[in-house]
């Protein structure tokens, strides 16, 4: 229950209403012991990935928070064609489908307990990072689109951790347009993600002038090439996974390849025409 006090319980069961049961307190112990019934092991409830990893390097540690996209249509309101290519089945992901479903499970059945344990074992690995003299980052929508800025008041959790001597960056990919909508703010690092819907580039020509950052999927010589015609605008996105370093730039990814998925000639990929009418435009 300690960790209420950062939450906006009303934004979460309104938005989870289908789901979660109204009897949670937001003990984290509540949620450790469904998850265990659920069969999972209740050690951690963040992960990490190998791309996430290489901020380490730049002096930063970072966590992650992976969902199963498929499990609730409200995880991922915006998926589309990306349903093709979604990280949940790239790389390491797939070995870890159950614990991506029963993660979501708890969250959506009970939400203050399993959000109380996410921010515990936050703080823990903030204060560790900053005793071990790194940066502490987190993305909490690792493989989801969930409203998390609604549901935790960010500045207040970050200025409790600094009375603990630590600190925190929060960051995130979206395609719920509405958030990239307005002047991006310190607290909370936004990239939008593009698809192949029409209206995607007049919403990233929002984003980048309102300050966040916008990524897409392209194939390895047209990223090579804007990266080379618009060094001023593009970064190559597959370097490491700290977005909030930049502010208003093109984030180039590679198409990933999804285990088990049909993902032949993939919608989700950006041509090189698309991204210069964007760059156009600005």
């Amino acid at each position: 229950m300690y960790y209420n006090k950062f939450l906006h319980p009303e934004k979460i069961f309104s938005y989870l209403r289908a789901t979660a049961n109204t009897t949670d307190d937001g003990h984290a112990q509540r949620a450790k012991n469904l998850f265990t019934r659920l069969g999972s092991n209740a050690n951690q409830i963040l992960s990490t990935s190998s791309k996430v990893d290489k901020s380490q390097g730049y002096g930063t540690v970072t966590d992650i928070l992976y969902l199963n996209p498929h499990t609730y249509s409200n995880v991922c309101t915006h998926k589309s064609a990306c349903i093709k290519t979604c990280l949940l089945h790239a790389g390491h992901n797939n070995r870890h489908l159950d614990r991506r479903d029963n993660t979501t499970r708890i969250l959506f059945q009970f939400p203050l307990s399993t959000i109380a344990w996410i921010l515990s074992e936050i703080e823990s690995n903030a204060i560790k990072a900053h005793r071990d003299g790194y940066k502490y980052a987190i993305r909490l929508n690792g493989t989801s689109d969930l409203p998390w800025h609604e549901w935790i008041d960010m500045q207040k959790f970050t200025e409790y951790l600094k009375t603990m001597h630590a600190d925190i960056i929060w960051y995130d990919y979206t395609k719920v347009h509405t958030r990239i909508s307005t002047p991006a703010t310190p607290e909370y690092s936004l990239t939008f993600s593009i698809d192949e819907k029409k209206k995607a580039l007049d919403y990233a020509l929002t984003a980048i002038r309102n300050g966040h950052n916008t990524s897409m999927v392209v194939t390895e010589p047209t990223k090579q090439r804007l990266l080379s015609t618009y060094p001023y605008l593009c970064v190559d996105g597959d370097l490491h996974d700290m977005t909030y370093l930049y502010s208003g730039k093109i984030l180039l990814l590679k198409y990933k390849i999804a285990i088990g998925q049909d993902n032949t000639d993939p919608k989700i990929i950006v041509s090189h025409d698309r991204v210069r009418k964007l760059i156009q435009n600005l």
